[in-house]
Order: structure tokens, then sequence, then C-alpha cells
């Protein structure tokens, strides 16, 4: 009878792999044991040691102490800006950064104005395998209030931009720190608005970034400026921008490999955006998408719902390496030019596009697809003044798609298809919508 055997070297290499795994799980369980959680509170100090009982006054405080797999409780309270650089987490034990459940944490511009050289509300210099969860980043000066009441188009109000608004800063950056990028640093349900830069911006990063339901409103230029490879950036709601609403890549760092999906973008680009050119410091231009990948290749835009955008909805720029972007089931309905444009490879298919005023698309690649998208027809939304964009019964948008191996599911987890085929646009139409309408628009 043949028996089942390995050789002596085969079995030397099964035994090396299971003390590696072994090895793996015993620091993966020493790094949870050894895990410690710091406290943030307004009655803290920097001097504390972090307790509950004794907390740190500030996240920065805490920043020197922080090891894989620890956590930072903040209180409830409002707190100044801060910096925190070269704080390192690991896939396994990532540090947490977060709002005690419950309660309500605001980190405020006006509370430090002498923070000169911070280019954001919170800045993150270096670092990898860092989360930071639910809570407010803002600017309450009184002149960001009146964000949208500047005229660019007079010499007083480009005055007004440039003195008092421009230097005061965004809300979170993630930055380089000595030439080392960060990395796999995740930001989710915060709540950022009126501030004078971008929402949230990361430049000079790397790969593994995940962006994950967070609320950016009225800030005064875009709600995000990202540049990097393998970004989630998925659930975010994003209006009232005076720029775009989510800006990616450009030509020195085009987005490549990213998924952006079940996000929500409208009404940005609520006046003109402020862009000194060179040689003309008094130029302004009209911005305004609710998507724009401004140079990229091989990333999945999905589930996306994006209206009455001062430009575009979706403006995808394809450029960089070979390669295609997938733009499917989205939404885009009554912005101010094309529902979605796009240069270089592109299949654009399953989307709804209507009623936005230049058309529904503006391919300017013979290289782009289009198929299986609804562009005249009523699609037939639940209630558009409401921005409620499900789909009414008899929509020509049910059944009316194409199968897609990247999109199973609509922009609120239903499964694809609930019928005999794949419905078009963001939603997918279930027999309990008939009575059961959600919402687009988000109040918070």
């Amino acid at each position: 009878m043949k028996r089942n055997s390995i050789d002596g070297s085969e079995a030397r290499r099964h035994v090396a792999t299971a003390c590696v795994c072994i090895a793996a799980a015993l620091t993966m369980h020493d790094l949870c044991a050894n895990a410690a959680t710091y406290y943030v509170a307004p009655t803290g100090k920097a001097t504390n040691p972090g307790t509950e009982a004794e907390p740190f006054a500030g996240v920065a405080d805490a920043a020197p102490a922080l090891r894989p797999g620890d956590t930072v409780l903040i209180r409830a309270g409002t707190y100044a800006p801060f910096t925190i650089n070269d704080v390192h987490g690991t896939e396994q034990a990532p540090i947490t950064i977060k709002t005690c459940p419950g309660e309500r944490v605001t980190f405020d511009r006006t509370l430090n104005l002498d923070f000169k050289g911070q280019s954001s509300v919170i800045l993150v210099r270096g670092g990898s395998y860092l989360v930071f969860d639910g809570f407010e980043i803002t600017d309450s000066a009184p002149i960001m209030q009146k964000l949208h009441e500047i005229d660019l188009k007079t010499e007083e109000g480009l005055r007004i931009h440039r003195k008092q608004i421009n230097p005061r800063g965004g809300g979170l950056g993630f930055y380089a720190l000595n030439g080392v990028y960060p990395h796999h640093l995740t930001a989710q349900n915060l709540h950022i608005h009126h501030v004078s830069g971008v929402g949230i911006q990361a430049y000079q990063t790397h790969d593994g970034h995940r962006f994950l339901n967070n609320h950016i409103h009225d800030v005064g230029k875009y709600g995000v400026y990202l540049k990097q490879r393998n970004l989630v950036f998925k659930g975010n709601v994003i209006h009232h921008c005076v720029g775009m609403g989510a800006q990616f890549g450009n030509e020195k760092y085009p987005l490549y490999d990213c998924v952006i999906e079940d996000n929500i973008c409208y009404n940005n680009g609520t006046r003109l955006y402020l862009w000194p050119l060179r040689g003309k410091p008094n130029n302004t231009r009209l911005y305004g998408e609710g998507i724009n990948i401004w140079h990229g290749t091989g990333n999945l835009v999905r589930n996306n719902v994006a209206y009455n955008n001062t430009n575009c909805g979706i403006l995808v720029n394809g450029g960089g390496t070979p390669g295609e972007n997938r733009i499917f089931n989205n939404s885009c309905v009554g912005n101010g030019r094309f529902g979605i444009s796009t240069t270089g490879r592109s299949v654009v298919r399953n989307n709804i596009v209507f009623g936005n005023k230049e058309g529904a698309f503006r391919f300017r690649d013979k290289r782009a697809t289009e198929d299986h998208n609804l562009t005249d027809a009523d699609p037939l939304f639940a209630d558009a003044a409401k921005a409620d964009f499900r789909l009414k019964p008899g929509s020509p948008a049910i059944d009316a798609g194409m199968p897609l191996d990247d999109v199973d599911r609509d922009c609120t987890g239903v499964a694809r298809p609930q019928g005999k085929a794949h419905d078009l646009g963001a939603y997918e139409w279930r027999r309990t919508d008939t009575d059961e309408h959600g919402t687009a628009s988000v109040d918070y």
C-alpha cells in the first residue's frame, strides 16, 4: 500500500513555516496584551501620565508614548491645533486616536492663532497605521462664517481672501517627514467644516490610506485633495466647498489603483475659486466638480452620487502608466456642465446621467467605452427635489444594466441584482423601496 510521505527537507520547511506562524501569533498576542489606553481632556496637563484620572492636555502630549495597538481617547471639549510626527502602528495593531463614545470633541483653529507654519488644524507628518476617528475640525473665526459671501470678482474680495482667509489653513493634513512618506493612515467619521484650505489633504504620501464616512462642507478650497496608490475613499459626504468636492491626483502624483465608492458630493463650486496663475495674480477660474481624478489610471469609481455641482459631476483624466479607469453605477444629476467627463482610457457603464446642463458625457479620447447608461429618459427618482435618488417602480433604470463583477452591491450595501438584471445608477431598486424611500442628503 502506497503511503503519503514527505522527505526530510520538506518536513523541515513545514516546521519552519509553523514556527513563523506561531511566532507571529505570539507577537500579535503580546502587542494586544501590552496595548495601552491613554486619555486626553481639557482639564489635563502635558506632564500627566495620561490615565483616566490624570489625562494629558492634548494629543501631541500622548504621541511620544504611543506604541502599536495603543488607543488615545479624547474627552469632550474644544482643543487647539496639534502636530504629531513619526508615530507608527502596525498592520495588525494600528494606533487609534478617537473621541470617547457618546462625547463631542472639536479641534478649533482659533484656539492657537500663533501656530505659524501649521498648514492644517491637525498635521500628521510621517507615521503609519494610524486611525483618526470621530471628531470635529473647524475654524470658528467670524470671517470663516462669511466664506460664501466674499466676491472674488472684486478687488476687495481678493484682498480679504488673500489676507484674512487663505493663510488660516486646512483641516487635516498628511505630509512627509524628512523625505519619508506616511502610509496606511485612516480618517473616519470626521466632521470638517469652515476651514479656509482643503478639508483633508494628503500630498506627500504613500500607499494604503482610507477615508471613510467623513462629512466635509463649507471649506475654502477642496473638500479633499489626495494623491497616492491603493486608496479607499468610501461613504463620504462633501458639499458646499468653494472648489471641487473631491480632488484626486495631479500631473506629478497621479492616482493609481484606488477605489472611490458610495460617496455623495453636491453643491460644490459655489463661487469662483481663486487660482493665481503665474503673471496673473488676480486670475479666477470656475471650479466645482463633485469628483475629479485629475491624473490617474486603474481606478474604480462606483456607486457615487454627484448632483448640483457647478462643473461636472465626475471628471476623470487618465494619465501616467497605461490602464483604464472604470466608472460604474454612478448617479450624476443636475450638474452645471457635463454629468461625466473623461480623458484617456475609460469604461463608463451602468450610470444614470440626467439633467446636466451641457450634456450627459464629454469624451476627449476615442479609447473611451460607453454603454448601458441612462441619459435621456426620466429615471423616475423617488424625490429628486429632496435629493432622494432611489428609483420608483417602473423606472427605466431598473434591470437595464449589465452584470459587473466590480459592482455586486449598491451604495447602501444592497446586493445586486435584486431583479432580473443589475439596475443603473447608485441605488438598486428593491420592492420595499416602493414605500420606504431614503434620502441621499445628510443632516448633521
